[in-house]
């Protein structure tokens, strides 16, 4: 089974191989091309860099949170993974322990989510 993690921005590696994750990391980056001249951390690991959804060309609406659904679905359509299993998390996030996809019920054409607890109320 072979399983990619695609993290927003601050992803860090080392908590994830902590936790015993396999598999590759690639981060997500919602950026522009005049953002990305003078964007300092691209060193910090494999990146896909998708275009920024801030300013949502389709109402004029302005918000970062339309980049998580458009990071999903550049890098679902754009990137050439191989991977089976596609694990989509936050910066914010912390994996204790390996996820299983088969025992979450991850299957081709099958998204899963799963709910986490916030520390906090």
């Amino acid at each position: 089974m072979s399983t990619r993690l695609a993290a927003t921005p601050g992803m860090q590696p080392p908590p994830v191989r902590t936790a015993g994750m396999r598999g590759k990391i690639t981060r997500l980056l919602a950026c522009s091309p005049e953002e990305l001249l003078t964007y300092k951390g691209m060193d910090i690991g494999p990146t896909f860099v998708h275009p920024n959804y801030r300013h949502n060309p389709m109402n004029g609406d302005v918000s970062a949170s339309y980049n998580k659904p458009a990071s999903v679905m550049h890098f679902s359509r754009e990137s050439n993974f191989t991977e089976e299993f596609l694990l989509f998390i936050d910066a914010d996030m912390l994996l204790v322990r390996d996820l299983d996809p088969i025992a979450l019920g991850a299957k081709p054409g099958t998204v899963v989510s799963e709910e986490v607890g916030s520390r906090y109320p």
